[in-house]
């Protein structure tokens, strides 16, 4: 027969999980489906990625895996022909700007 200490130590390995649902929780995203841009939508972020240039500072709203993102900052690469852009660590399709706005030209936020 076991004695209490030892029945105890049985369980140690799983002591280092306690807390994980707790973590696990907090980092949970909610999922979204993503939008479709209306026609306008589309051309006036054409307009808008048309005109940046790297360094011009920008706000935008991405969709991620599941759900939407949102990164500020300044381009730090912009590539029509791949149609991709960076923002301080961000990368992104320009297919996946849900919305996008430029401090340099704030009349073109949509």
């Amino acid at each position: 027969m076991h004695s209490e200490a030892n029945r105890a130590r049985q369980y140690l390995p799983f002591a280092a999980l306690k807390g994980l649902g707790n973590l696990m929780s907090l980092a949970a995203v909610e999922r979204q489906e993503r939008c479709q841009l209306l026609e306008e939508e589309e051309e006036s972020l054409n307009r808008i990625l048309a005109s940046l240039e790297p360094g011009d500072p920008v706000s935008v709203v991405y969709y991620r895996r599941d759900h939407y993102e949102q990164a500020e900052g300044s381009v730090v690469r912009i590539d029509a022909r791949s149609r991709r852009m960076e923002i301080n660590g961000a990368s992104f399709d320009f297919r996946d700007i849900r919305s996008l706005s430029s401090v340099n030209h704030p009349d073109d936020a949509w």
